[in-house]
């Protein structure tokens, strides 16, 4: 998928946010929906806004996007395995928000971690641990 100029990045991410952990490949499907569903939809392209901070003691991520042209709407796959993941990970300490507003032409996926947690691993029966860091 070649974007080129119909691609517009936009990056707001706060220092704290740099040592706070995040489970490996969560964004990325997230981010693959935004460009597929999203951008490459559109003969005009459209924009991609991350922003990330940390408020007390949350990592909170915002994946804003536009939504054009002829999107196919998908069966949520992306967002349900993330969803899935963070309960795997959390339980019920983190979550995951989608929604479409400005009548579909725009949208919002909100995340909410732990900013300073120990990030399970999958592959292990053991839930996440809060570890605080230094810096904290």
């Amino acid at each position: 998928m070649r974007l080129g100029k119909r691609l517009e990045m936009r990056w707001q991410i706060a220092p704290e946010t740099h040592t706070a952990p995040i489970p490996q490949l969560l964004l990325q499907p997230l981010m693959e929906n935004a460009l597929v569903h999203g951008i490459a939809s559109s003969l005009e392209g459209g924009w991609i806004e991350v922003q990330a901070r940390v408020r007390e003691g949350r990592l909170q991520v915002l994946i804003r996007n536009t939504v054009g042209g002829r999107s196919q709407p998908g069966l949520g796959v992306g967002i349900a395995n993330a969803r899935a993941r963070l309960k795997y990970l959390y339980s019920d300490d983190a979550s995951l928000d989608f929604r479409l507003e400005r009548d579909g032409a725009l949208a919002i996926i909100s995340l909410t971690l732990p900013a300073f947690a120990t990030v399970a691993d999958e592959d292990s029966d053991e839930p996440a641990r809060a570890a605080r860091t230094s810096e904290s």
